[in-house]
This record gives C-alpha cells, sequence and structure tokens, in this order.
C-alpha cells in the first residue's frame, strides 16, 4: 500500500466513506490479459455508490491507457483519483464546488475526496464520464508541453 494509497483511506475515513481496499474488477476479459495474468483489481471500492476507484501518482503511458480502457466500460464505475500530478484538473466537469485554496496537491485530493463523496450518493452521474474528460485533458496538457519542446507531435 502506497503512502498517497494510506492518505487517501484516512480522508475516506475523515469523510465518512464506506470503502473496500484491492477490489477485483467485474470484468471477464481485458487488453492486456495474458495468460496467468489476474483479474484487474482497483486500490478502493466504494459499495454505497458502486464505484472502483483507482489512485494514481505518476501517469506512465501504460497506466493511461489502461484506464482510459477503464472508463469506457459501460458496466462499471471507475474514477481516477490523481494525488500528485499538477495538471490533473479535478474541478473539470465536477458536479461539487472545488475546495477553497485550491492548488496544491492536498487540495486536489481533497476535492477528489469530496467528490466521491457526492457521487456516492449522486449515482445518475458518471465517475467513468468525469474521469475520462480529466484524463483527455491530462493528455493535452502532455501533448502540448512535447510540442512546445520538439515542435511537433506525431
Amino acid at each position: 500500500m502506497s503512502q498517497l494509497e494510506n492518505q487517501i483511506e484516512e480522508l475516506f475515513v475523515a469523510a465518512n466513506i464506506k470503502f473496500e481496499r484491492q477490489k477485483n474488477i467485474p470484468l471477464n476479459d481485458w487488453p492486456w490479459r495474458v495468460p496467468r495474468s489476474h483479474r484487474p483489481k482497483c486500490d478502493f471500492y466504494l459499495p454505497q455508490g458502486d464505484i472502483y476507484v483507482e489512485v494514481k501518482g505518476l501517469m506512465t503511458i501504460y497506466a493511461m491507457a489502461k484506464m482510459s480502457w477503464l472508463c469506457r466500460q459501460n458496466n462499471i464505475r471507475y474514477y481516477i483519483l490523481q494525488g500528485t500530478e499538477g495538471d490533473w484538473t479535478p474541478s473539470l466537469n465536477s458536479p461539487v464546488a472545488p475546495v477553497e485554496g485550491y492548488v496544491k496537491d492536498d487540495q486536489q485530493i481533497q476535492q477528489q475526496v469530496k467528490e466521491l463523496a457526492w457521487l456516492t450518493k449522486n449515482q445518475t452521474s458518471s465517475p467513468s464520464k468525469l474521469s475520462l474528460a480529466r484524463l483527455k485533458h491530462y493528455i493535452g496538457v502532455r501533448v502540448e508541453e512535447y510540442r512546445k519542446w520538439n515542435g511537433e507531435w506525431y
């Protein structure tokens, strides 16, 4: 369990959000499946909202592709809780008001926990669509950074 996951667990407890750790995601197949691979797991499962939460620090291309695919599955409610990337925008399309002083990683994390508390009670909103929009925005920022440094994107 990472330090970031421990921090999220403490915030869930403080916000009275019920959760399970390391729960299997109910999928029969996935693109990265190989012989002897295990069913994908999420870091937290919020049973009240039926939400599978992935806590993410470093964003690799592999992780972003995997999370994007998971966000697109109609049978699961998937949420990316990004805790370290300054260009991640948890206020993008958020149904809840931003946390005051919203600048640093801690406020970003608090914003997402606040949003998850809201999503567990308002199941008509899609955590997957919120996460996918934020992931697309984040990737766009990274592509623009690449263009700035290199003049073009392949």
